[in-house]
């Protein structure tokens, strides 16, 4: 079964649709929130838990050469306040682990987000830089919002002090509940550079770790995430 999702934009504006046509689309979409709540709370296909607590879980895979990361939170917060808190880019530094600077450098369209961020690499390592494109999709009846990250690198000129992670991709997925709000991250990456492989996975959980702690405090803590 495919999801269908369209560019964020105010549910004022969605179409309607037919009696008919408005019940199977329905009936699609809430398939599709089923499946993607099971996806996120029961995490499977490989991954293996690597960090966990009342708050936050964090599960990893390697998938061919790609080390990809898992991350799991519930917020108090509706939807909208996260993707407000992921658009302020001058108080990104607040919460996101390590990141020491994080630049809006444009906006192609009214759902798109042009980023480059710079991290803090612990000594020896040489700070890391990354340009991704996010782009905001919404589910008609507003059961999920999901933010895409794309690798964005070719947009950006590279500086001599940093060294450009690649292939970045991920996906944010925002699941509103009765009473709170599933958010769920995951993504990957390659550090590039000289850098012991098992020492930048390393990195990146406990980074991913620190970051959706921070981000529980930012948006207010519910109950334990694990059922």
């Amino acid at each position: 079964m495919q999801c269908v999702y369209l560019p964020y934009q105010d549910p004022a504006n969605y179409i309607h649709f037919g009696t008919q046509m408005q019940f199977s689309l329905l009936l699609t979409l809430l398939c599709c929130a089923l499946f993607i709540e099971a996806a996120c709370l029961t995490p499977s296909q490989g991954w293996e838990e690597r960090k966990a607590d009342e708050n936050v879980e964090v599960y990893a895979r390697r998938a061919g050469n790609s080390f990809e990361i898992l991350a799991i939170t519930r917020v108090k917060s509706a939807p909208e306040a996260f993707l407000t808190l992921l658009r302020d880019t001058e108080k990104a530094p607040e919460w996101i682990h390590s990141a020491r600077q994080v630049t809006l450098l444009e906006q192609p369209k009214a759902n798109e987000d042009l980023v480059h961020t710079i991290f803090n690499a612990p000594w020896p390592v040489k700070d890391r830089d990354m340009v991704t494109l996010s782009r905001i999709v919404s589910a008609p009846d507003d059961s999920e919002l999901r933010i895409e990250i794309s690798d964005a690198s070719d947009r950006h000129p590279v500086t001599p002090e940093t060294v450009r992670m690649l292939n970045v991709n991920g996906l944010w997925r925002l699941l509103p509940q009765q009473d709170h709000t599933l958010i769920c991250y995951q993504g990957s990456g390659d550090a590039a550079g000289n850098i012991p492989r098992w020492l930048s996975r390393s990195l990146l959980v406990s980074g991913t770790y620190k970051t959706f702690n921070n981000l529980a405090d930012k948006l207010g803590q519910t109950e334990t995430v694990k059922k």
